[in-house]
This record gives structure tokens, sequence and C-alpha cells, in this order.
């Protein structure tokens, strides 16, 4: 599906803009340290936990020689651009089930994005969104196999 030695090398590279910052103040007259983890720093549209949770999808699609990858989101989720952008960068097929029959790929510039770059969008009744993502894994779905990430 990708080049793992290549996709391996640019999620390191973006990881490495996670750094531990200190923080010192005092409080009541005790003096404290904190150190806060800057995965705000990771990359711009790949930021916080979401390029550690989508590194390790990504890696189990390929090993399981997933030929897509399944997503589900609301019409307003990081989660959707993030992998949206992560997709598109290494040219894997994605689908994105969008919570709510109402919208549309111009509803917003996330939608937009993604429509845009190709990433297919089934918008679906709250109902049925929830039903489908109970789905996680690998399954055979649009006659192709498919990672599944809830």
């Amino acid at each position: 599906m990708i080049d793992l030695q290549t996709y391996s090398n640019w999620v390191a590279d973006k990881l490495k803009n996670s750094i531990v910052e200190p923080f010192n103040f005092t409080l009541n007259n005790l003096n404290f340290e904190l150190f806060i983890k800057r995965d705000d720093l990771i990359h711009p549209i790949i930021s916080g936990n979401k390029l550690r949770k989508l590194k390790y999808n990504v890696l189990a699609a390929n090993k399981n020689e997933c030929q897509r990858i399944v997503t589900f989101g609301g019409a307003y989720s990081n989660h959707i651009l993030a992998t949206a952008f992560l997709c598109v960068e290494f040219s894997i097929p994605l689908t994105v089930m969008v919570r709510g029959d109402e919208l549309n790929e111009n509803s917003n510039k996330i939608l937009s994005f993604c429509s845009s770059n190709g990433i297919d969008l089934i918008f679906l009744t709250r109902n049925r969104y929830l039903e489908l993502k109970r789905m996680n894994g690998v399954e055979y779905w649009l006659n192709e196999k498919c990672w599944f990430i809830p």
C-alpha cells in the first residue's frame, strides 16, 4: 500500500517536533515544575494525538494488505482532516463516513478539502453512522479489503 520506510521517516520527523517544555510556578509559597508535552507542534494539520493514532492504523492497514482506509467523523472533525491529509500525502485511498445525511461536500472547508483531494465522502444518518462505526479492523467493503478506523 505504501513505502514503509518513507512513511516511517516522515512520521519520525514530525514527532521530533513534539518537545517537552518545563513550566515553573509558585503557588502558596510552594515551587512547582511541570513538564508539558507539546504535541500541538507535531504538524499544523495532524497535531495532538492524531498522528500517534494514525501512525499505527496506517501500519496495520499496510500489514493486512488493505487497499483502502475507512474512517468516521462529524463534519467538523479534526480527525477527518488529519486522516485525509495523511492519506493524500501518501496516496492512500480513503473513504470517510460523515455523520449527517443533510450535509454535502461543500458544507465546510474540511469536507471541501476532502472532496477536492479525491476522498470518498459518504453522508449517513446518525443511526446508520453508529451502526457502521462499530466495525473495526479488516473488513471487505466496496469490493476492497479495507482497514476501518472508528
